[in-house]
């Protein structure tokens, strides 16, 4: 994130509608320190409509990365978004109100080999996105969804129960 580039995204799709997203994890680093601010994610429409907004964290604990020593970080919505639609594009926008210096700032990680089908890695310059660096790259990301999280009905008999694990599904499926 620069003067030039004051939000960075990338577009995805779901397979499954109604899915709720209670947080994303983006691999971030700095390119220089960063300024005293806040970061968070937006999911927004293709279209730049915001869906919801991630808790702001204190963007100065990424500047404690730097572009060799990247991590990933958890983004929590506090109002989780479950209105997610199949065949829909939509956009995590990283954002930040700091201001904005071309040598200093949040970086965020890129897949140089590419991989989603269904999205690409997109940068915001006050006005429009436009796909960057191009459309073989993908930043990287991961979302969590919950597709169901009724209560439990156990078994006539069975009092008890358990968390066994959960489920990893990546670009390949």
């Amino acid at each position: 994130i620069n003067s030039t580039y004051q939000k960075l995204g990338q577009t995805f799709q779901v397979s499954t509608a109604n899915l709720k997203c209670e947080k994303v994890q983006l691999k971030l680093g700095s390119n220089g320190t960063v300024p005293a601010s806040n970061a968070w994610v937006e999911i927004q429409d293709n279209s730049g409509n915001v869906l919801a907004t991630s808790r702001k964290i204190d963007a100065t604990k990424i500047g404690r990365f730097s572009s060799t020593n990247n991590y990933w970080v958890e983004f929590y919505f506090d109002t989780p978004y479950s209105s997610f639609t199949t065949s829909t594009t939509y956009r995590l926008a990283l954002c930040s109100d700091q201001s904005y210096d071309a040598s200093n700032g949040i970086a965020w990680c890129i897949n140089s080999g590419g991989g989603y089908a269904n999205g690409k890695s997109q940068r915001w310059d006050g006005s429009s996105w436009a796909d960057y660096p191009s459309s073989a790259y993908d930043y990287c990301f991961a979302i969590f969804l919950t597709e169901n999280d009724s209560a439990l009905t156990l078994p006539s008999g069975y009092t008890e129960q358990c968390y066994v694990g959960q489920v990893y599904n990546n670009s390949s499926s």
